[in-house]
Parts: structure tokens; sequence; C-alpha cells
């Protein structure tokens, strides 16, 4: 706004559904509009008087997207699907704060070995999910 921009701007309060949703919103952008898009994440705590007992630590990130180039991951639409409720995942993450559910992507985009990957980005009876292709 300050600068006059008229690229487009997207915000959510989703829980834990956030990052998915995010990534969703950045996938469809770049498959129709853009060629680039920066998603950044941010959850804190939300007051006592909306959610009792949460001690979320803040956490914040940024990912900066692009149309898929030569020698580049590939993330995928991120989707629901059915899986039983005992598929690996680490808890932890979601308790700590709903945006370390990119975590298991990050850890992905880290590794070098070539191959597709299904990567988690929740948990529960319809799970968030991305698929990672890496050259």
């Amino acid at each position: 706004m300050v600068t006059d921009s008229m690229a487009s701007m997207q915000a959510m309060a989703a829980l834990e559904d956030g990052f998915a949703l995010g990534l969703l919103e950045a996938w469809c952008q770049l498959r129709t509009v853009a060629d680039r898009v920066l998603l950044v994440v941010f959850d804190e705590a939300m007051p006592a008087q909306l959610l009792p007992d949460n001690s979320w630590e803040t956490c914040a990130f940024a990912l900066a997207l692009g149309r898929n180039e030569r020698n580049r991951p590939l993330i995928g639409r991120p989707y629901r699907h059915s899986v039983p409720d005992s598929a690996p995942f680490d808890r932890d993450f979601l308790e700590s704060n709903p945006a370390m559910l990119a975590l298991p992507l990050f850890r992905s985009l880290r590794e070098t070995e070539a191959g597709h990957r299904q990567i988690a980005l929740s948990s529960g009876y319809r799970p968030w999910t991305v698929d990672l292709e890496m050259p």
C-alpha cells in the first residue's frame, strides 16, 4: 500500500491448516497470474479470551516461490486425503505452534537425493499433504 503496489495479497487465519492453505494459495497464484510469490507465515499465541490455555511460541518464516525452473525442486498442489490417524507425524510441532507444520517440507527441501516425496503438512483424518519432486 505504501508503494502503491497493485500486486495481489492474501491474509488468512486457519489455525493448524494455515500453512497448508497459504501454500495452496501461493501454488494457485503461480499457476495462474504470478511468476513469483512470497509466502510469509506468522503465528503467535492467541489472547486467552479466544483460546484458553494457549501457550504457542511465536514463529515466523518466509518462502520465496517461483514457477519451476530447470533443476529446481517442484512442489505440487497441497491436497487433503484420508489416512489412518496412526500416520507418522510429530505432534510436538503443532503443540509448539501451527506454523511449525512447515518443518517437514523444509527438511525435505534440504535433501539432495533426487526423487518423489509425499510430505504431510498436518495430521488427523483428512491431513494436508504436498508432493515434492527433487530433480
